[in-house]
C-alpha cells in the first residue's frame, strides 16, 4: 500500500503509531489548538487523515464533553440515529452516549460499529473523562491490512463472501441481554414491526415474546481510499466464543443450542462459515491491534469504513468513556460486485 502522508498541522505534532501507516497521534503544542477555528481550519486534512489512517488520536487539545462534541460537529456535522445497538449503552445528551456498558472484565473483540444495519455510522468519536490506570484500552485495527490477508490466504472464503454476502441473525430472547423494547424502542409489536421495516430488517415473532430478526447485507467492501477489498461484517462479535465469553458477567444464560443465540451470522444463504477461518479471523484482529493508552480529555475519531475497534478490561470502576455517532455509510456504495444472484434471507 502507497504510503500515507503525514499532515502538517499547524501547532500539533504528529506520529504514525504503528506499522502499516495506521492510527495518527496528534498532540498539541500550541493552545490555539484546542479553538474550533482550528479544527476549521484544518478539517479537510483532518478528514484527509483519516481516509488514509483509519484512526486519530488527540492529546492535549484541552476539551471537555461538551467541547468534543463542538469539534465533531464541525468535523463531522452529520448526525446519527441510534437505534437497533447490540451493546448496552446509555444516552447522556445530544449525540452523546456512553461507551458499552458490557461488564468491565469482558474483552470485547475487534469489531465494526453497527455492521449489521444498511447503513452503519461512518465515523465514531470517543472521548475519555476518566482513565482506567494501564487498562481499558480502546484499540483498532486496520480492515484493508486484514482484507489483504484475507485474499491470501482464505480466498474461496472471501469469494463466497463477496457472492453471497452475510446474514446476521439476532434472537431477542432469554439469552439477549437486550429485550427488543428496548433495541428497538418499541412498545408493541406493531411499532417494532414498522421499523424493522424501514430499516431493511426481515423478521419473525418465534412467540409470544421472542422476535427473530434477519439482516443480510452486502460482505466485501472496496476502500475508496486505497483500492483494498475488506470484509466488512463484525463476525468476531456474532460467534459463540464471544457469547459464551459475556454470557456470565453480563448476567444471562448460556444459549442452549445456536438457533437460541443472540448473535449469529451465516453465508447469505444461510451455510455456515468456516470455524477455521472463524478462529484465524480472531486472532488477526487481535495480533494487529493497536492502541494509545489514554488519558484524560484524550479523544479518539474512527473511520468505521476501514478500521475495527474493541476494548480490553478494566479495572477503575469510575473509568468513563464517552461515544458520538456520526454520518452514515451506504454499505451498497462500496459493495464489490459478486457472481451469484441475490438469495432472499430467509434460504
Amino acid at each position: 500500500m502507497k504510503k500515507a502522508h503525514v499532515p502538517d498541522l499547524r501547532g500539533a505534532d504528529s506520529t504514525v503509531q504503528s506499522e502499516g501507516d495506521f492510527l495518527l497521534h496528534l498532540s498539541a503544542r500550541d493552545p490555539k489548538c484546542s479553538s474550533l477555528d482550528w479544527f476549521r481550519e484544518h478539517r479537510e486534512a483532518l478528514l484527509s487523515a483519516l481516509s488514509r489512517f483509519g484512526a486519530v488520536h488527540f492529546r492535549g487539545f484541552a476539551t471537555d464533553p461538551r467541547h468534543f462534541e463542538d469539534i465533531l460537529d464541525v468535523l463531522v456535522p452529520e448526525r446519527y440515529e441510534m437505534l437497533d445497538v447490540v451493546t448496552p449503552r446509555s444516552h447522556v445528551r445530544d449525540t452523546l452516549y456512553t461507551s458499552t456498558q458490557a461488564h468491565p472484565v469482558i474483552d470485547i473483540v475487534q469489531h465494526q460499529e453497527m455492521s449489521y444495519h444498511a447503513h452503519p455510522p461512518w465515523y465514531l468519536g470517543f472521548y475519555c473523562e476518566v482513565p482506567s490506570e494501564g487498562d481499558g484500552l480502546t484499540p483498532v485495527n486496520d480492515l484493508r491490512r486484514l482484507g489483504r490477508e484475507i485474499r491470501a490466504s482464505f480466498p474461496e472464503v472471501l469469494g463466497r463472501f463477496r457472492d453471497l454476502g452475510v446474514l446476521f441473525v439476532r434472537n431477542f430472547n432469554q439469552f439477549n441481554y437486550k429485550s427488543w423494547q428496548v433495541c428497538w424502542e418499541a412498545s408493541t409489536r406493531e411499532e417494532a414491526e414498522a421499523k424493522l421495516k424501514k430499516a431493511d430488517t426481515d423478521f419473525e415473532w418465534v412467540d409470544d415474546d421472542w422476535l427473530r430478526t434477519l439482516q443480510r447485507r452486502p460482505a466485501v467492501l472496496r476502500d475508496p481510499e486505497s483500492g483494498v477489498e475488506i470484509l466488512y461484517p463484525s463476525l468476531n462479535i456474532f460467534h459463540r466464543t464471544f457469547l459464551e465469553h459475556i454470557a456470565r458477567p453480563q448476567n444471562v444464560p448460556p444459549p442452549r443450542t445456536e438457533a437460541e443465540q443472540s448473535l449469529a451470522a451465516y453465508f447469505g444463504d444461510r451455510s455456515p462459515i468456516p470455524e477455521d477461518f472463524l478462529a484465524w479471523l480472531r486472532e488477526r484482529s487481535v495480533a494487529e491491534r493497536v492502541s494509545v493508552p489514554w488519558q484524560a480529555r484524550d479523544f479518539l475519531i474512527v473511520n468505521n469504513l476501514i478500521a475495527g475497534h474493541g476494548r480490553t478490561p478494566y479495572s477503575n470502576p469510575n473509568r468513563s468513556i464517552l461515544a458520538s455517532f456520526r454520518a452514515a455509510i451506504d454499505l451498497h456504495a462500496f459493495q464489490v460486485p459478486g457472481a451469484a444472484p441475490e438469495v432472499a434471507a430467509h434460504g
